[in-house]
């Protein structure tokens, strides 16, 4: 199946509720999180990079650096950096993912958690 960066980042959220889950669908999200993950090592280490390049480091209350870079919305360098990461973002992946027959979700899973992670359901 085919994923962009961005749609392997949003699911590899969504799972993460699911990964406390010590049965199929617990199971199912494990293996599907390490996929993303692994094809997303590139592209996080790429986003690292130009966090670093267009962002400046981040001071708190006191003026002190807190170790993380910012880039505000509201500067050339956030717009130079949302060009650079959406083309990176976009860039599609065919991920052999695992899937599981969507009869196991039912009764098991709320309507909004079933469509979280639908995408990984067989018909």
């Amino acid at each position: 199946m085919k994923f962009t960066n961005y749609k392997m980042m949003l699911n590899v959220q969504k799972m993460e509720d699911f990964l406390n889950r010590t049965d199929i669908i617990g199971y199912a999200c494990a293996v599907n999180t390490a996929k993303f993950k692994t094809v997303l090592e590139p592209f996080m280490q790429l986003r690292d990079n130009l966090v670093a390049q267009y962002g400046t480091d981040e001071k708190d209350e006191n003026g002190k650096l807190t170790g993380r870079s910012v880039i505000p919305m509201d500067t050339p360098e956030f717009n130079k950096f949302k060009e650079e990461i959406d083309k990176l973002g976009n860039i599609e992946h065919d991920v052999d993912i695992y899937t599981i027959p969507s009869e196991i979700v039912i009764d098991k899973l709320s309507g909004e958690d079933i469509l979280s992670i639908i995408w990984m359901l067989e018909n």
